[in-house]
């Protein structure tokens, strides 16, 4: 068992460490971020309490940190959150398991982020159903999603076309190990699973749910993701409106 836990611990420190290099080294995941952080920059303010979900080693959190009120950070991993703590200040980060009931009262955050961490899920659409009881009436959920399950041969391809031969080798290297890592990732969580959605498909179950989309965009490498901005609204009609208003207006 100490082994085993050593070798988890090993194990995650070398996910975490390539992981977080992501952000210095590879020009799509960057320019994703950038792209997320332009869409939600009109929703932050020194009262907006942000849930980023799946929040990794903090990457997406310490772009918006100084202009949002107050953050909170969701991972299943101990030492992606141990990262994401020493780049974040005024934050709360929360180690659990992304396929559990969120841990939070209802109508809690002004602003949900989850950025690429719902196509690996057992049932991403419980935890959409999460999210809109965590946000409040008229708050933001941001998702990133693949639109279908990546190709290794087009990214290669893409990678090589955009940074050359020298600098797509190094940059092919990372990847490489980032993705055999993720096999392991799979194997340990038995999970054979890649929930990737069209826009039809994921409009559908975020109307479905009680959200409005805004915005329907492209990004990461090769436009592979989909990048949707959605609005929590009221249910309608509001509670209590037949006895209440109607009912009164007669009298």
């Amino acid at each position: 068992m100490i082994i085993k836990n050593k070798f988890h611990n090993i194990f995650w420190n070398i996910y975490a460490f390539f992981y977080d290099n992501l952000t210095l080294y590879y020009p799509a995941y960057y320019r994703q971020l950038n792209q997320i952080y332009s869409l939600i920059k009109n929703y932050l303010n020194k009262d907006s309490i942000v849930l980023d979900f799946g929040c990794g080693t903090g990457g997406l959190l310490k772009i918006i940190e100084k202009e949002a009120g107050y953050i909170v950070g969701v991972d299943r991993s101990f030492v992606m959150v141990n990262r994401a703590k020493r780049k974040v200040n005024k934050s709360l980060f929360v180690i659990a398991d992304a396929n559990n009931l969120l841990p939070f009262k209802k109508e809690s955050f002004s602003l949900i982020t989850a950025i690429n961490s719902l196509y690996m899920l057992i049932n991403p659409e419980k935890t959409i159903q999460d999210f809109y009881s965590s946000l409040k009436f008229n708050g933001r959920l941001i998702i990133s999603n693949p639109l279908w399950k990546p190709s290794i041969l087009k990214i290669v391809k893409a990678l090589f076309k955009d940074e050359g031969i020298v600098r797509g080798l190094k940059l092919f290297f990372r990847l490489f190990l980032v993705g055999l890592l993720n096999i392991f990732i799979t194997e340990e969580f038995k999970k054979e699973v890649f929930h990737s959605y069209s826009e039809e498909e994921l409009t559908n179950i975020l109307e479905r749910i009680g959200f409005r989309i805004e915005t329907i965009t492209r990004t990461y490498i090769l436009n592979s993701n989909i990048l949707v901005c959605a609005v929590k609204l009221p249910p309608f009609p509001p509670a209590g409106w037949k006895e209440g208003k109607r009912e009164n207006s007669k009298g």
